[in-house]
């Protein structure tokens, strides 16, 4: 019951973010689960009636050379799985069936810490 009362507020706060259609990244381990809401509507306001899929971006620092990783249909979820250490900063962009990509959604970062402490030094038995 610790857990559920202790984890509540972050859930409200990551349900609030998903309807506000804020992708946002979910910390477990090494994996990150993204989540997003698909655009509905073009650049120009115009409904949106191609859309082809998401594609999905990491960059090892704050997303200013984001690479490739992942070109989805049009889901609203994606696993990373073995995310690297440090810093890991994603962005997605939207496609239609014409090939036009949107521009880069808000930034989501997930830090992973994969190096194991030094070990101890100056053992002795007394």
């Amino acid at each position: 019951m610790t857990f559920l009362r202790d984890a509540l507020p972050y859930l409200l706060i990551s349900v609030l973010l998903l309807l506000a259609g804020v992708i946002f990244v979910v910390i477990e381990a090494d994996n990150a689960a993204l989540t997003w809401n698909n655009p509905t509507l073009n650049e120009d306001g115009s409904t949106l009636d191609d859309l082809a899929g998401i594609k999905i971006y990491r960059d090892q620092s704050d997303c200013n050379d984001p690479q490739l990783i992942a070109t989805l249909g049009a889901v609203e979820s994606y696993a990373d799985i073995d995310v690297p250490s440090g810093t890991n900063c994603y962005t997605a962009t939207a496609f239609d069936t014409s090939g036009n990509e949107s521009a880069y959604s808000n930034k989501a970062y997930k830090v992973v810490d994969l190096l194991a402490p030094a070990a101890p030094d100056n053992l002795e038995i007394n």
